[in-house]
């Protein structure tokens, strides 16, 4: 088992709208990619890749996609924030992107020994 995930941006990053009640200040936007690339170990193959994830918004938004390739297994991530105040009525959207964030974050790439037919 694998995980490819080792930056995991946004992580965790709730807004409790139950104690905020002014918008939350954000001090610049940003877009980030990654692309990482997992080598096959000799002697295994693939046998899960996870589905990709994503959510798309107005001034937020993530993407995780999986490839699997020859020999290797190949992850995108994206992602983009673009607000300088999180107003109240976003709290929820962005507290549902966090939450799906992070069970991306959780998946595993699994990789099994391949057996010998003799």
């Amino acid at each position: 088992y694998v995980n490819p995930n080792v930056d995991r941006d946004l992580q965790g990053m709730f807004v409790d709208s139950s104690k905020a009640d002014i918008p939350v200040v954000n001090n610049f936007s940003f877009t980030k990619s990654y692309i990482i690339r997992i080598q096959v170990p000799p002697g295994y193959e693939t046998t899960y890749i996870p589905q990709d994830s994503g959510m798309d918004r107005d001034k937020f938004a993530f993407d995780i996609n999986y490839m699997k390739m020859p020999g290797e297994v190949v992850l995108r991530k994206n992602f983009r924030i673009d607000f300088s105040l999180l107003k109240i009525e976003d709290f929820q959207a962005w507290n549902e992107m966090i939450e799906k964030l992070g069970n991306s974050y959780r998946e595993t790439i699994v990789f099994e020994k391949i057996k010998n037919l003799n």
